[in-house]
This record gives C-alpha cells, structure tokens and sequence, in this order.
C-alpha cells in the first residue's frame, strides 16, 4: 500500500514539472520521489529509484499530456524485510497480472513559470484507474518542482499490510522534488 501510494503521488508530482516543458524525458537523475509509510508505532520512507517521466508538445490549444511511470520493483523502504513483505502482500496481485507499472498520466496548459499548480489526472495501481491530484510549487532558476499529493490506498482496493500497531494506514502522504533542466 506504500509502495502503491508513493509511486501514485510520486509520479503525479513529477508530471507536473514535465507539463510546462516541451517534449521531454525526465527521470530519477534530476529529483526524487518519495513518500511516508505509517503505523501506529512509528514511520518510515517509501522511495522510488527509477521513474520515468514524459511530456508531449504542446497540442494546438496549448495543453501537454503528462505521462510518469514507475515499475514496481523500484519502490523500496529501506528495509529488506519490510521490503519483501510489501512485495509479497502489496505487489504479488499486481506482478502475477503482468502490470510492473504504476502510471499516472494527465493533460494540462499550466505555463512553466513560477508560482503554484495543481494538476488532475489519471492514477493506474493494480489495474484500476482513478482521479488524483497533485500540487506543485514552481520555484527558482534553474526551475526546481516541489509538490505533494495523498493517495487513498482503499481508492484503489489495497488492503494495508501489517497488523495491530504494525498496520499501515490507508493514506499515504507522497512528496516529490524534480530540478526541470
């Protein structure tokens, strides 16, 4: 359910940055994505190594489609253990359908200048698809994109591994920081 919701909410904030540039690839060489796992008992960081991000031109009304994707097996806590439990509870469903992929894909014409932006668009996590929105602050020169989303797990029918004070709860806080070359 981490792993899930950080790679939504990761993948959203870095399509933003892509939504203001002209056709590009970004990736985990010009920021980061991350997120925050919690129990009762205490925290811990959910990141993604590798990601992709793509960024149409612009369409004849200005708008460019956002594509971030964000395989599976590069979602990681830190701990091997709570790592191979993720995969086992969270992913096994999602790797036995062949989908290694989380993807968030939206359309925005939000200019690539400073100030605050949110965007809406689609998140896919185990085959199913619902609406997401991202926020993103524009700042700086050369432009850095800082942003943060809330992904539901329970939106996207994950049950939270663990139990007792060692369950995770359903909504995981996810933040982002890509320097837009």
């Amino acid at each position: 359910m981490r792993f899930h919701t950080s790679i939504a909410l990761s993948s959203v904030a870095l399509l933003v940055p892509m939504t203001l540039l002209a056709a590009t690839r970004l990736d985990q060489t010009v920021g980061s994505l991350s997120g925050r796992g919690t129990t009762p008992s205490h925290t811990f960081e959910v990141n993604a190594s590798e990601f992709e991000v793509q960024l149409s031109d612009p369409d004849d009304a200005g708008s460019r489609d956002i594509t971030v994707r964000v395989p599976v097996s590069a979602i990681t806590t830190g701990n091997s253990l709570r790592d191979m439990h993720m995969r086992e509870s969270v992913f096994k469903g999602f790797l036995d359908a062949g989908k290694d992929m989380v993807v968030f894909s939206a359309k925005t014409d939000a200019p690539l200048s400073p100030g605050h932006v949110a965007i809406s668009g689609q998140l896919s996590i185990l085959g199913v698809s619902r609406t997401q929105e991202v926020t993103i602050d524009l700042a700086g020169s050369p432009l850095v994109a800082t942003g943060s989303a809330s992904v539901d797990l329970a939106n996207w029918g994950i049950d939270t591994p663990g139990m007792g004070p060692m369950k995770v709860e359903e909504k995981v806080p996810m933040n982002f920081q890509i320097r837009v070359p």
